[in-house]
């Protein structure tokens, strides 16, 4: 049986490093920035979905 890390495709390992950097801002959000999360929360699910 391989780790969780070896059936998780490498760009939602990296997403997940920016989502955690991103939780520590406290101020400055632009929408565009605030699109891109919103697009990766998405992605993120129809993934979870998928497995």
């Amino acid at each position: 049986m391989g780790s969780m890390s070896e059936q998780v495709p490498e760009y939602l390992l990296w997403l997940k490093d920016l989502e955690e950097e991103g939780k520590k801002w406290t101020r400055d959000f632009s929408p565009y920035a605030m699109d891109l999360y919103k697009d990766y929360k998405m992605i993120v699910m129809f993934n979870l979905m998928e497995t």
